[in-house]
C-alpha cells in the first residue's frame, strides 16, 4: 500500500513536518547521504517521516501551535522569534536526521537502550563489548525528554523543547524571551 505524506506549513491533515523532497535535497549536502540514499523504498522514507514527525508530537515544546485547526506542533508562534507562518530549520533537519535513524534502524538501538535503563540495567557486555548506562533520573527536563534521540538530533531539538525548571539550563535560543505560557492567548 502506497504512503501518503503530507508536509503542509499548518495543514490540518498533514502528517509530516518534512517533505521526501526537502528531506532528499537535506541528504544530497550531508556527509551520511549514502545511508539515506541507499534507502531505495520511497515509502520507508515516507514512513520515516512520518514516524519522525509523530514522535517529535509527543513532546513539550516552547511557544504556542500557530493554529488550533493544524495537526502538527509546527508552526508555533514564539514571541520576538517566530510569526508562525514557517517551520524552523532546525526541526526540519531534526525530523530528516531522526528519520534516517528510524529508517536504517528501526530506532532500535536508543529503543534498546531506553527499555535497559527503564529496567535499571546500568551496564551490559556482549563478547569483548561493553556499554554503561547512565541510570534513570527521577528530574524532568531537555535531556531526559530527549534521551531517545541521537545526539545530533537532541542538539538540534533542545532549544525549542521546554525543560522543567529545575533542570533548565537556558538551551532556548538567545533572541527568546519567556513568557509564561498562560500569558500566551
Amino acid at each position: 500500500m502506497a504512503v501518503t505524506l503530507i508536509a503542509t506549513v499548518g495543514g490540518a491533515d498533514s502528517n509530516s513536518l518534512v517533505s521526501l523532497e526537502y528531506a532528499d535535497a537535506y541528504f544530497e549536502n550531508q556527509l551520511h547521504f549514502d545511508e539515506w540514499d541507499a534507502i531505495s523504498d520511497t515509502d520507508k522514507k515516507k514512513r520515516a517521516l512520518i514516524t519522525a514527525t509523530s514522535q517529535f508530537t509527543e513532546l513539550d515544546w516552547w511557544g504556542v501551535p500557530a493554529s488550533d485547526e493544524q495537526a502538527l506542533p509546527f508552526p508555533r508562534i514564539y514571541r520576538g522569534v517566530s510569526d508562525g507562518q514557517s517551520n524552523p530549520k532546525q526541526i526540519l533537519h531534526a525530523c530528516c536526521e531522526h528519520a534516517l535513524v528510524l529508517a536504517t534502524t528501526g530506532g532500535n538501538e536508543a529503543g534498546k537502550r531506553a527499555r535497559l535503563r527503564a529496567q535499571g540495567v546500568l551496564s551490559y557486555r556482549i563478547g569483548d563489548a561493553s556499554e554503561t548506562l547512565a541510570p534513570l533520573s527521577t528530574k524532568t527536563g531537555t535531556e531526559e525528554e530527549l534521551a531517545p534521540y541521537s545526539g545530533r538530533v537532541r542538539r538540534l531539538l533542545s532549544s525549542w523543547v521546554r525543560s522543567g525548571w529545575a533542570t533548565d539550563s537556558g538551551r532556548r535560543p538567545q533572541s527568546f524571551l519567556w513568557w509564561p505560557p498562560e500569558l500566551t492567548s
